[in-house]
């Protein structure tokens, strides 16, 4: 825009009807370039797509009772999640070396190849040597493709075990 705005100002310096001439001719080819890009809608990304697999596969196994830890915000929104509401799900974990440290019992973790390693800063094999976790699905794409870091893109769905407690053992 301050480009733009430069050569607007000079070109009104010259002549003012030039100026709207010319800002004319940039909305129009602003609003042709927009139209023709979304002329047949929108189409959802081959990461979404996945999302809205392993979205289905956590309703259908009734696993979105559980609290759920996601780094990919696409997953609460088709989830139907409130955001806002900690008490249902949370944006990544504060514990990077033992993930399952902050989960509770049966909550759910999905991870993306995009988003865990980069944004949530965990890696696949630590949540995979966790042994408080399970993996519960892992879903890739039919044709393999890179995301951000290099990574063959992948979702998968753990579950943090919930932990059996001997209170039979006298700690006197």
């Amino acid at each position: 825009l301050y480009g733009i705005n430069l050569l607007l100002n000079w070109i009104s310096n010259i002549n003012k009807y030039l100026a709207w001439v010319v800002i004319c001719v940039l909305f129009f080819f602003i609003i042709r370039t927009g139209i023709n890009t979304h002329k047949y809608g929108f189409y959802i990304s081959k990461p979404q797509s996945l999302i809205n697999d392993a979205a289905t596969y956590i309703q259908e196994h009734h696993l979105d009772t559980h609290k759920i830890f996601f780094f990919n915000p696409y997953v609460i929104v088709k989830l139907g999640l409130n955001p806002y509401d900690q008490s249902v799900s949370s944006w990544g974990v504060p514990n990077k070396m033992q993930p399952s440290i902050s989960m509770p019992d049966s909550s759910i973790m999905v991870w993306d190849a995009h988003f865990g390693p980069n944004e949530g800063r965990i890696p696949l094999e630590s949540l995979k040597n966790d042994k408080e976790l399970t993996l519960i699905k892992s879903i890739h794409p039919v044709q393999p493709f890179k995301v951000l870091g290099g990574y063959d893109y992948g979702i998968y769905i753990f579950q943090k075990t919930p932990q059996t407690r001997d209170d039979s053992v006298n700690h006197t």
